[in-house]
Order: structure tokens, then sequence, then C-alpha cells
């Protein structure tokens, strides 16, 4: 039910990352699932792929998360430039 994406989906276009999202949520099952993720808001010194680099910001990952159906649980800032986030899926059990 959790996957920890901390900073994989950092290069593409938005279509792509949209895509990388998909394919993380079809993984999970549907019901409570959570995922961690790190996001980088800007390439690391030195990044030879810089120039592909998707710039996240607080707006796009709620973006995606309503996108996908969750709720974004958390969000603050982390270190070298990224945000920690944590979603819930809006299908949830409650036992």
């Amino acid at each position: 039910h959790a996957a920890f994406c901390l900073g994989g989906l950092n290069y593409g276009t938005q279509d792509y990352i949209q895509q990388q999202i998909t394919t993380i949520d079809k993984l999970l099952y549907p019901r409570d699932a959570k995922i961690y993720w790190r996001f980088y808001t800007a390439p690391l010194e030195g990044d030879p792929n810089a120039a592909n680099f998707f710039y996240w910001t607080p707006d796009l990952i709620n973006y995606f998360a309503e996108m996908f159906n969750y709720e974004v649980v958390e969000m603050i800032d982390d270190a070298n430039n990224s945000i920690y986030s944590y979603w819930w899926s809006n299908n949830r059990s409650f036992f």
C-alpha cells in the first residue's frame, strides 16, 4: 500500500512526469495507498542533465495529487532544494 519515491521523478516534460506517476499509482492497491515523495525544486549543482530538469512547485504537487485522487497530508521544505510530501489515497477504509 505504500511507495517511497525520494527524488526519482525529476526529469522530463510534465506529460512524462504524469506517465511516471500513473505507473506508480497503478502498482499500488487502490484503497489506503500512501506515497512518500521528495520533489526537487532545482537541479543539484553540477547536474549534467539540468537542461531536462522538471521544476517542482507546491502547486504542481497539489495538482498531481488531486489528479490521481490523493490528499496531500504533509508538504514541507526539505534539504537540497527539495520538498518532502506525503500523499494518502482518497479511497480509504475506515475500520
